[in-house]
């Protein structure tokens, strides 16, 4: 899609990840820079992109949800030659170019920290299920009450709510695997 004569080449993206895989979303925005695609904004809980034509280049990206996202935190990242794209609702999304031939830059560089950003995963994730725990029943209440109109939405409903329970039971066992020094 080209814009008027002289402005760069623009387009949007996105990319749906859950709490459990952010490496899905870090890999979309690594592959997107190196074919030449710079992204000017992100929206929708890191989901929705834009993007602006320019020179291929490797770009690290990390998401991160810390416990506490103090101004010492961002310092640390920023000191560490980190850019700062996103932060809402205590996600954050960081990135980091380099040079072909370098190693690809890691915001971990310890166990113990990624095993904390997961445990804090864990915890957001455990907490939406909890939250979802009455709806199941008042989606039964709504088809047995509406009937078939409500069954797609239903359906829908229970592949949310059943992947959230999959996040759970992957990120708990990630956790088991990394305290036992397996990679998770």
């Amino acid at each position: 899609m080209s814009n008027k004569a002289g402005s760069a080449e623009r387009k949007r993206g996105f990319k749906w990840w859950w709490a459990w895989e952010p490496e899905k979303v870090e890999k979309y925005l690594e592959d997107m820079s190196r074919r030449g695609w710079r992204v000017t904004s992100v929206s929708g809980s890191c989901m929705g992109f834009r993007f602006e034509r320019a020179e291929p280049e490797n770009v690290r990206f990390c998401v991160d949800y810390p416990s506490q996202a103090t101004e010492e935190y961002k310092t640390i990242f920023t000191d560490a030659g980190w850019s700062l794209r996103y932060e809402s609702l205590g996600w954050f999304l960081w990135s980091k170019a380099y040079a072909p031939g370098e190693a690809r830059p890691e915001i971990y560089t310890d166990r113990e920290s990624l095993i904390a950003r997961n445990r804090n995963m864990l915890i957001f994730s455990a907490a939406l299920l909890m939250l979802q725990a009455s709806v199941p029943g008042a989606m039964v209440r709504l088809v047995e009450n509406f009937g078939a109109v409500m069954i797609p939405v239903a359906v829908l409903y229970g592949v949310f709510y059943l992947s959230l329970v999959y996040g759970v039971i992957r990120l708990s066992i990630g956790m088991v695997m990394m305290g036992r020094g397996k990679k998770g």
